[in-house]
C-alpha cells in the first residue's frame, strides 16, 4: 500500500551524502513531525541563503551521525532505539495516511448520531453563597446561623451578587459559581445540595436556603441557570471533522502497517501450552 523505502541511486558509497531538494524536505518534514510536501516546498523555496545553509547543515550533520551509530551496530539490541525506529514507522504511517482521509456530510452525520452523547452539554449555572461550616458549629446550630442569617437578609435587605463575601464563613471551594457545569457543582458540594440548588427559584434577589451540602449549610442567590442540551450538528462540525479523520486514520493505517506485515514470512517457534 504504501512505499517506505527511497530507491535513490545515489546512495550506494556510506561515505557519500547527498543533499537533494528530496532529501532535505524529507528532513524539514520529520523535524517538523507533520508530512506536506507541498507546504514544505513552498517553505524550501522561501529560505534565504543563509537559512538555507542552515537547513543543509543540519541535515548533513545528522545524516553523518545516523550513519556512525549504524556502523557502531548501536541500533542492534537496543530496545529504546528499537522503539523510537518503530514508533517513527508508526508515525509516518499515520502522517501519510491521514492525507487520504475526507469526510462527506454524510459520514459526518452518521457519525454524530452514534456518539451524541458525548457531544452533550451539561445544565449550568451561576450562583453565589454564604457558608455556615458544620465542623466549625456542629450541623444543627450551622443550620440554624443559616436560617438566622436568611431572617435577616428578608427583613433587612437581600445582599447582591458581590456581597456575599461579607457574610460567608471560609468554604474549602469557591464563593462564586459562574457558568459551571451540574458535575462541577456536585463534585464540590455533593449530589443533595446539588439537587436543591439546580431546582431552586432563579434571579438575581432572593436569597433561599438553607440548603445542606458535605461541608454544612448554604444559603444562595442563583443569577442564571441553563438547561443540558444536545448542541445542533453545525456547532460541533470541526470536532466531528477531527473524530472522524483521527478514526479514519487509525484504521488506514493498521491497514498499511498490516500490508508491511503481510510482506513478511512469520515463523513461531514456541513450545505449545501443554509442554510448558
Amino acid at each position: 500500500m504504501f512505499n517506505l523505502v527511497s530507491d535513490d541511486k545515489w546512495q550506494i558509497d556510506d561515505q557519500i551524502v547527498v543533499v537533494d531538494e528530496r532529501a532535505l524536505l524529507e528532513f524539514m518534514q520529520f523535524q517538523a513531525k507533520m508530512f506536506d510536501t507541498e507546504h514544505f516546498t513552498k517553505q524550501l523555496a522561501s529560505l534565504t541563503a543563509k537559512e538555507r545553509q542552515q537547513l543543509i547543515d543540519g541535515y548533513i550533520r545528522e545524516e553523518v551521525l545516523y550513519r556512525e551509530a549504524k556502523n557502531l551496530g548501536m541500533e542492534l539490541n537496543d530496545n529504546l532505539i528499537r522503539r523510537r525506529m518503530v514508533g517513527k514507522i508508526e508515525y509516518l504511517t499515520r502522517s501519510m495516511t491521514s492525507q487520504l482521509v475526507n469526510a462527506s456530510q454524510a459520514q459526518l452525520k452518521a457519525l454524530y448520531q452514534e456518539r451524541k452523547d458525548e457531544y452533550y452539554i451539561e445544565p449550568s449555572i451561576t450562583f453565589t453563597h454564604v457558608f455556615f461550616d458544620m465542623e466549625k458549629h456542629g450541623l444543627t446550630q450551622a443550620q440554624e446561623l443559616a436560617g438566622s442569617q436568611l431572617d435577616e437578609f428578608i427583613s433587612k435587605s437581600m445582599p447582591t451578587f458581590t456581597e456575599a463575601a461579607k457574610y460567608s464563613e471560609r468554604f474549602p471551594y469557591h464563593l462564586n459559581y459562574v457558568k459551571r457545569s451540574r458535575s462541577f457543582i456536585q463534585s464540590h458540594f455533593g449530589e443533595s445540595f446539588t439537587q436543591d440548588l439546580f431546582t431552586g427559584e432563579t434571579n438575581n434577589k432572593d436569597w433561599f436556603g438553607p440548603i445542606q451540602s458535605a461541608y454544612g449549610y448554604h444559603l444562595v442567590l442563583k443569577l442564571e441557570q441553563t438547561e443540558g442540551r444536545y448542541p445542533p450538528i453545525g456547532e460541533v462540525m470541526d470536532e466531528l471533522s477531527e473524530e472522524f479523520k483521527r478514526q479514519q486514520t487509525l484504521e488506514l493505517q493498521n491497514q498499511a502497517i498490516q500490508s508491511l506485515i503481510d510482506a513478511y514470512q512469520i515463523v513461531i517457534d514456541l513450545p505449545s501450552a501443554e509442554t510448558r
